[in-house]
């Protein structure tokens, strides 16, 4: 593995929770270009856990939740490097979300995640404007405050100073 890998791979491994999941009410999937983040949803769904599967994207007239329902809990499934971000922002607005709030992203080992579909480059730099956001949107009220080792803010620095800097705040 060389110097990128290993710095990109020690944020990875950050922004994943590895929550255990519990049944929850709904399992609500945060759409991706990542297919199996769908694929991964829908295995959950099959292995009972939760009797609803929502699957987020653009409202139309089609699309629209005319059941009324009332969910008190959810999985959230995210693509892997986001989860840490998602449940940031998910706490963020709903005060019961250590309860309530549960995240989870097909269990993939770096390696794994970059099969060939993803575009490493491009994953990378997007996966350093989330970190950067877990960092900076806490004071704008958008997510939680979360603690940032300084081996991952280091990994970080080390990898905009390489180039990795598209997705980045400006």
């Amino acid at each position: 593995m060389n110097q990128t890998d290993t710095l990109a791979e020690t944020i990875y491994r950050y922004t994943q929770l590895n929550q255990t999941l519990q049944k929850a009410d709904a399992l609500f999937v945060l759409c991706s270009h990542d297919t199996r983040v769908a694929t991964y949803a829908a295995e959950l769904y099959l292995e009972g856990l939760a009797p609803w599967l929502m699957i987020s994207g653009g409202v139309g007239e089609l699309t629209k939740q005319e059941q009324g329902r009332d969910f008190d809990s959810f999985i959230l499934i995210q693509k892997s490097s986001m989860e840490r971000r998602t449940y940031a922002t998910f706490a963020a607005q709903w005060p019961d979300a250590d309860t309530k709030i549960q995240v989870s992203s097909p269990r993939l080992s770096y390696g794994e995640y970059f099969d060939g579909a993803i575009d490493k480059e491009l994953a990378i730099s997007v996966m350093l404007g989330d970190l950067q956001r877990i960092k900076e949107y806490p004071a704008r009220g958008f997510q939680i405050e979360q603690d940032i080792p300084e081996d991952v803010w280091g990994a970080f620095e080390a990898l905009v100073a390489r180039g990795y800097d598209q997705h980045l705040l400006q």
